[in-house]
């Protein structure tokens, strides 16, 4: 195959390894790391290259402008995604040399900051960041060449204080990497020297009698044994073995594709994120974790990186379940609508990049761009339509619909914020019902010995508490005041048993009243966060992290 070359310079401190994605169908064109990948290498046969060097990188000499993909080698995580076609403001005439490739030395951050710039977006799609995203999709779709397309985008990650080095590259970059490659979802979250990978623990409702998220089994990544120091472009799983054992004991193999893992049939998990304080009993804790959410036998299932051992649902209800889940469906139909306009507009930008180098220079004509926005048009709504039958088999909802359109989104933001604020309403009620149910087993455990006046005070409260959860709706401020109170009386109460109790008993007694007052405390923070959600004021958190060195 013939070649065609350019320069090219690596300043960050990274080994890199050149990639160019091609599409192999018209009909259902893909963009970034789901198109088909073909290994490039540099003038001296090579296939990396090291931090703070440069050389001359061979590319394919029948494709006017080439997709490169620079990536790390071991997991393949974008280092750069850039367009390589002729070099407009070059001297002389045609043909032009190619755009040099130039890696800037703050790139590796740059990539990172649009990591989490995603990790952000699926955990809250309904944020005022991601409207605020949404909008500026929609705005740089009037955009009749590509540079101006990019430069609109890229004023608003410039905009954004978190993520002013991504570039609108950068993040479709990270968005196709995460979809196509299962590197993210199954690392270790803490570096280890084993070939373990992450493990979620699988959970479904309880039943209607009960309280506490039923365990159905572990979704384990372990690294396998012959995987290739160096990626393999062609392994989805990204050298991992990913195993579903059920409760029963029963296993069965996953693969990778699309953000999805699945068995081929009755299993059908959706790879996101979301905050590991709705989980964990923190509500301050903003940290992204990975989840999976959807269905297994089509029962409604969330699996999550945190054990049945740490008793992290022991409140939560059937219903709280149902309602998280549905809050990850709802928020997974508006960031695939934000991939809607994602691919409207790269496919335009990728349309208008070859029309200009045919042009030799030239922008495109009017009927370049109308061709190139009916393209567009068509490629995205074939997406869209492929993501509604995923989404149907994901929720186990056979109306699941993916809005494309403005007014559809919109709606979709404000059924998101609902959602989200219901489901936290609900934590927070079971939490604070389990705080009163806790701090009664207290009271009753120090009136067996005595019963004293601080006794009868934390009684009362803790009445007043069980009657604010029966208004409608359920007063949880009110309610967890009184909880406070009453676990306040109840410290009164157990130094006011003297020597009627050991040691070791009051510090048990103690450490009850300190549990219980927390599971108020956190009651009531989850209440005011939930108002927080509604209004699309969702915290920015941090996820994981590529973690070169383990491979």
């Amino acid at each position: 195959m013939s070649t065609q070359q350019t320069s090219f310079k690596n300043e960050t401190n990274a080994t890199v390894t050149p990639i160019s994605g091609a599409n192999t169908s018209d009909t259902n064109p893909k963009q970034g790391y789901e198109q088909t990948l073909t290994q490039l290498t540099f003038s001296d046969g090579s296939t990396t290259m090291a931090g703070g060097k440069s050389g001359t990188l061979n590319l394919p000499a029948d494709m006017p402008i080439v997709n490169l993909l620079v990536s790390q080698p071991s997991i393949l995580f974008p280092v750069i995604s850039t367009s390589v076609g002729p070099d407009y403001e070059a001297a002389g005439g045609w043909p032009k040399p190619l755009t040099p490739v130039d890696i800037p030395s703050n790139q590796i951050t740059a990539m990172t900051q649009a990591l989490t710039f995603r990790q952000n977006l699926m955990a809250a799609p309904s944020s005022k960041m991601a409207t605020d995203f949404q909008n500026a999709l929609n705005q740089a779709q009037q955009a009749k060449t590509a540079d101006d397309m990019i430069n609109q985008m890229n004023d608003f990650f410039q905009s954004q204080d978190s993520y002013k080095l991504v570039t609108y590259p950068d993040y479709t970059a990270i968005q196709s990497y995460l979809q196509a490659f299962a590197q993210m979802w199954v690392q270790k979250n803490s570096a280890s020297g084993s070939n373990s990978g992450t493990t979620y623990y699988v959970y479904s409702a309880p039943d209607a009698s009960k309280k506490g998220a039923e365990s159905m089994g572990t979704i384990q990544a372990n690294r396998r044994s012959n995987a290739p120091a160096n990626a393999s472009l062609t392994d989805s799983l990204s050298g991992y073995s990913i195993t579903l054992t059920g409760s029963d004991s029963s296993t069965v193999n996953l693969t990778f594709a699309n953000g999805v893992f699945s068995d081929g049939g009755p299993v059908q998990l959706s790879a996101t994120y979301g905050y590991a304080g709705r989980f964990n009993g923190k509500i301050s804790d903003v940290q992204l974790w990975p989840i999976l959410v959807g269905t297994i036998q089509s029962k409604q299932v969330i699996a999550i990186p945190l054990s049945p051992e740490s008793d992290w649902s022991k409140f939560w209800s059937s219903l709280t379940f149902s309602k998280v889940f549905g809050y990850f469906m709802e928020a997974m139909g508006l960031w695939m609508a934000l991939d809607f306009l994602k691919t409207k507009l790269s496919s335009k930008k990728e349309t208008l990049e070859k029309d200009k180098a045919e042009n030799k220079g030239s922008d495109p004509t009017d009927k370049q761009v109308q061709d190139a926005e009916t393209q567009a048009d068509t490629t995205a709504e074939n997406e869209a339509q492929a993501n509604n039958s995923q989404g149907q088999k994901i929720s186990g909802d056979d109306t699941f619909e993916v809005p494309t359109t403005e007014s559809a989104m919109n709606e979709a933001v404000d059924n998101t914020r609902t959602a989200s604020q219901d489901s936290l309403n609900s934590i927070a009620e079971d939490n604070t019902n389990g705080a009163i149910e806790q701090t009664g087993e207290t009271l009753e455990e120090i009136g067996k010995i005595e019963t004293t006046p601080a006794l009868e005070k934390a009684g009362s409260q803790l009445n007043n508490a069980g009657e604010a959860m029966q208004a409608d709706p359920p007063d949880i401020s009110t309610a967890t005041s009184n909880i406070a109170e009453a676990n306040q009386n109840l410290a009164v109460a157990t130094d006011e048993l003297g020597n009627q109790i050991s040691t070791e008993q009051k510090q048990q007694l103690e450490d009850q009243i300190k549990a219980n007052e927390e599971a108020a405390e956190e009651a009531k923070s989850q209440d005011e966060e939930s108002e927080d959600a509604g209004k699309g004021e969702d915290p920015e958190g941090e996820g994981d992290l590529p973690k070169f060195e383990e491979i």
